[in-house]
């Protein structure tokens, strides 16, 4: 349950990509017009690199809840097992 709560906030990840996208459009755009489209190339992989950099951070972050449902059901169990034996 946790983990797919997880998953569709990270999910909106995919959408950054979008005004990521506008942008260096524009961008490109502008250096066409001036003669300007290796240098503009360089700098926008630049670009491109830390979006997906950035995406796959946002996604690791559901990492952190592999393991917390089933940590909490064992937990559980071992705490109704003790409270019957005690």
């Amino acid at each position: 349950m946790i983990k797919e709560q997880a998953r569709s906030i990270t999910k909106e990840a995919k959408y950054l990509c979008y005004p990521v996208t506008d942008i260096t459009v524009k961008l490109s755009s502008l250096a066409d017009e001036h003669g300007l489209e290796k240098e503009m190339e360089y700098a926008l992989d630049e670009v491109r690199v830390a979006q997906n950099k950035l995406e796959s951070a946002i996604f690791r972050c559901e990492d952190v809840f592999y393991g917390v449902e089933n940590d909490w059901v064992w937990r559980t169990w071992n705490v109704s097992e003790a409270e019957r034996e005690g």
